[in-house]
């Protein structure tokens, strides 16, 4: 819950994050995070040890998961720059009514802009 209300704050600030669905995607690295972080805690306490002092192995789990979750973190973000329908999401609504009124004026067919290519023959 934290880490909605945190994304959705920053994404009047961030662009990337103005996109609902790599808010969704980014929460659920964070959830996959910390399952992973409980995970290695649970994994700790079997083993009998401290907390506060965790052995070579506990540590090495620990950077390993940070490193994947922030690797994660990125290819959502650039994933989600790199998407080939982005253009059409930021056309503007007045533009695209524009679009259609253009296409119904040319007799194409409904979410038709422009008439199909020809063959040669």
């Amino acid at each position: 819950m934290l880490t909605v209300l945190v994304l959705t704050a920053l994404a009047t600030r961030i662009g990337r994050l103005r996109h609902e669905r790599v808010r969704a995607q980014l929460t659920g690295v964070a959830i996959l995070g910390y399952g992973a972080l409980f995970t290695i805690t649970a994994w700790q306490a079997l083993r009998g040890q401290s907390l506060i002092h965790p052995d070579a192995a506990t540590w090495t789990a620990l950077a390993a998961t940070a490193v994947l979750t922030a690797l994660a973190a990125l290819i959502v973000t650039v994933a989600h720059r790199n998407e080939p329908g982005r253009r059409a999401e930021t056309v503007m609504p007045r533009e695209l009514a524009l679009r259609r009124k253009a296409a119904h004026r040319n007799g194409l067919a409904r979410g038709e802009t422009r008439a199909p290519r020809r063959l040669p023959g």
